[in-house]
């Protein structure tokens, strides 16, 4: 408990420090002794607590954490000592066992008047802010409780008191202490006698360029409380003036937000490019955030850093998180609709100063940001540089070049491909593009997923057709290829539909695009994903069609296997034909699947007839097991189609080819009576359901299918199953005449068959 003197206050008498670091002011009263004669004798009888002050910030607590709650109990510190002298309050822990207390705590307490006018009144003073806790019946008069900066807390941590006293640490807080003073008196509108006496008896914490620096101050104030235009322009540009003389001693992080405030962007990057030629011996360039472009960070930095903290606040303007700090002021001020503008005029003004550090910062943190659209809309000078090099692109040719990205060169590669896009350089674009989609992401997490991959390998695929760079987009289109495989094997990997993989090959998978070689070689042949071989081999282009057939055999007999275990346990007993309808529907979304994904028939990756076969085979119950459970054609025929690209003409040719050839491609199994049969059964219906579907302005189409149409009437009048034929004939007959009867007899030439 300390005495608070009657010169610093006329009520409170005595001053509580908790083990906390919490303070408790107390007045007291007394009750007169005798009759009431004068000179009665009197004595204090009474204590009431009159006000309560948090316990002051503990020197941690600093702007590098401001979710910090103020308070040294939230620090987890405990006072062992106090000490309150002059409204000075010094808060010291224990000291350990042959060692020096460390101080914790550090405020001053001013009577108000001349501070203030009441309590509870902002204190504006260089680097303080007012924190009050009252209890009711507070009292307009009395002292208040002042923190300093946190700058000034974080310079404080784990300063000793021997260290406050003779340590270089305790100097540059006694400067800092200093400069509060200073700045508490001028904004009370005087301490002109206080800087004269300070720069007399202690010049080494009170330079003259301090003296012009806190002069500067004071015409700053005079502009935020300024009532006309012309009065705060002039105080503004007399404020400013006396800053730009003497850089060395402007607090900018302080200053920012008042500067900021009173939309004076310009001065403000003014001061900020001054500092970093001080900082930079002359030259001020920082080319290079260390962050993004994996640069080491200059000395300038430093000085850009209030200008981005600016840029920040004004992308997102949010009063709730700015509650408390020393951005509450700008963005209260800021209007709906208002921060757009305010970015811009921040921007503008950034690029009059000419300084290609300041310009490298602020595109650092607006492209962080995502607000590349508003640097290309700026047209602002040298972003092109600043992305290719923060992209780590700087003497790149080509993407293959790149060992990998690090996570803050994929936002500025992005950024550029953009860039390329508004300038209509889509070649360029389309290779930005091509980086993202190619090139591996190193550090702890990976920043791109193949399914972005894959969009970026679109967008690139899409610059590149724009501007008619036919092999670029030949290249394009072979990658995007080879990535749906690897995506379509992943996802299967990953159900663990058909075989399952270990942890780091799906990690090897997901990092990024792999070779055709190694995706098919060491992924899809030894975990028997067949489909995917057959979609690879077809973007392979390659020539083995004897290899392709078997691989299609052995794709279609796993479809088979699977189809016919996902039955109903029992089928097979109770129902066995339930059992090969499923295998049959899974083989058919098996070449289904497979023709989406390796494109327009060919004997290299799909051989349509051999597939046409395989596919009546397992109707038909021969193949890939002999069931003898024969299905209904119908399915086969629309698996064919698909596998046609929804060409009946292409399906058609495919039974002609089987018909034609005997089994020729298939030993004698296409020669069985049975299996003609159906397939000219199958191709009877694929027939039918064209001849529905053509326009009847369609002559020659319709005339093409009135030759195939005559073609299997031969094939099915030499048919040795006579059941068959006697059923299949007629109707082939009747779909010949009607298609014959609707064809135009001015000499046009029916199309031959297939």
């Amino acid at each position: 408990m300390a005495v608070v003197p009657r010169a610093e206050s006329s009520r409170l008498a005595l001053l509580t420090v908790t083990g906390e670091g919490h303070r408790v002011y107390w007045s007291v009263s007394a009750a007169q002794w005798g009759s009431g004669t004068a000179g009665a004798a009197t004595r204090p009888d009474r204590l009431r607590a009159e006000f309560a002050r948090p316990a002051p910030p503990a020197p941690r607590a600093s702007r590098r954490d401001p979710g910090a709650v103020p308070g040294i109990r939230t620090q987890g510190e405990r006072v062992a000592a106090a000490c309150a002298a002059e409204g000075v309050l010094l808060l010291a822990e224990a000291a350990p066992q042959g060692g020096s207390a460390r101080l914790v705590g550090l405020a001053r307490d001013a009577t108000l008047p001349p501070l203030a006018t009441a309590t509870g009144a902002s204190l504006t003073g260089h680097g303080l802010r007012e924190t009050v806790a009252e209890l009711p019946g507070r009292v307009p008069g009395d002292a208040c409780a002042i923190s300093y900066y946190a700058d000034l807390r974080a310079d404080l941590e784990g300063l000793k008191f021997r260290e406050l006293v003779a340590g270089e640490g305790g100097d540059a807080a006694a400067a800092a202490l200093v400069a509060c003073l200073v700045g508490e008196r001028l904004d009370g509108g005087g301490g002109e006698e206080l800087t004269a006496a300070l720069r007399a008896g202690c010049p080494a914490f009170f330079r003259e360029d301090d003296r012009v620096y806190y002069r500067a101050l004071g015409a700053l104030a005079r502009a935020e409380a300024a009532e006309t235009v012309a009065d705060r322009e002039a105080a503004l540009g007399a404020a400013v003036e006396s800053l730009a003389a003497v850089p060395a001693a402007v607090d900018l992080t302080a200053l920012a937000p008042r500067l900021a405030r009173l939309r004076a962007f310009r001065a403000l990057v003014g001061l900020a490019a001054g500092r970093a030629r001080l900082l930079t011996g002359g030259d001020g360039v920082a080319l290079g955030n260390g962050a993004a472009g994996g640069m080491q960070p200059s000395a300038a930095d430093a000085a850009y850093e209030p200008v981005v903290e600016i840029a920040r606040v004004l992308l997102a303007p949010d009063p709730e998180r700015a509650k408390g700090t020393r951005w509450e002021g700008l963005v209260a001020s800021i209007a709906p609709r208002e921060a757009p503008e305010l970015r811009r005029a921040l921007l503008d003004a950034a690029v009059a100063t000419r300084d290609p550090g300041l310009l490298d910062a602020l595109y650092s943190c607006l492209v962080d940001a995502g607000a590349v659209g508003e640097l290309i809309a700026a047209d602002a000078p040298g972003l092109e540089t600043h992305l290719i090099r923060g992209g780590g692109l700087a003497g790149v040719a080509h993407a293959s070049q790149i060992r990998g990205l690090e996570p803050g060169q994929v936002a500025r590669v992005v950024a550029l491909a953009r860039f390329y896009t508004a300038r209509r350089e889509y070649a360029k674009a389309a290779q930005a593009y091509e980086v993202l989609a190619d090139v591996p992401v190193t550090g702890p997490r990976q920043e791109l997923t193949l399914e972005q991959r894959a969009e970026y390998l679109a967008l690139a695929t899409l610059q590149a057709r724009s501007c008619g760079e036919a092999v670029l987009l030949d290249q394009l289109t072979a990658k995007a290829r080879v990535l749906a495989a690897q995506r379509r094997i992943l996802e299967m990997l990953t159900r663990d539909e058909e075989g399952g993989a270990d942890a780091e090959t799906l990690a090897a998978l997901e990092a990024g695009p792999r070779p055709l070689a190694e995706l098919y070689n060491d992924i899809a042949v030894p975990r028997q994903l067949w489909s995917s071989c057959l979609e690879m081999i077809g973007i392979s282009a390659y020539g083995d069609a004897a290899y392709v057939s078997q691989l299609w055999d052995l794709s279609l007999k796993s479809a088979w296997e699977r189809g016919w275990a996902m039955a109903a346990p029992d089928s097979e007993a109770d129902d066995p034909a339930h059992a090969a309808a499923e295998a049959l529907e899974e083989v058919a979304r098996e070449v289904e699947f497979v023709a989406q994904s390796v494109g327009a028939p060919d004997e290299n990756s799909l051989p349509l007839p051999h597939v046409t076969l395989r596919l009546e085979q397992v109707a038909a119950g021969l193949w890939p097991v002999e069931t003898g459970l024969p299905l209904p054609a119908g399915r086969v025929g629309r698996a064919v189609s698909v596998a046609a690209g929804s060409d009946r003409e292409g399906a058609l040719r495919a039974y002609e080819t089987l018909l034609s050839t005997a089994g020729v491609d298939a030993g004698d199994e296409s020669a069985a009576p049975s299996l003609r049969a159906r397939l000219v059964e199958s191709a009877l219906l694929l027939l039918q359901a064209a001849a529905e579907q053509l326009p009847g302005t369609a002559p020659r189409e319709r005339a093409a299918l009135a030759g195939s149409c005559d073609a299997l009437l031969g094939y099915a009048r030499r048919l040795q199953d006579s059941a068959a034929a006697a059923r299949l004939v007629p109707e082939l007959e009747a779909a010949a005449a009607a298609l014959h009867s609707r064809t135009s007899g001015r000499g046009l030439a029916l199309l031959g068959g297939f």
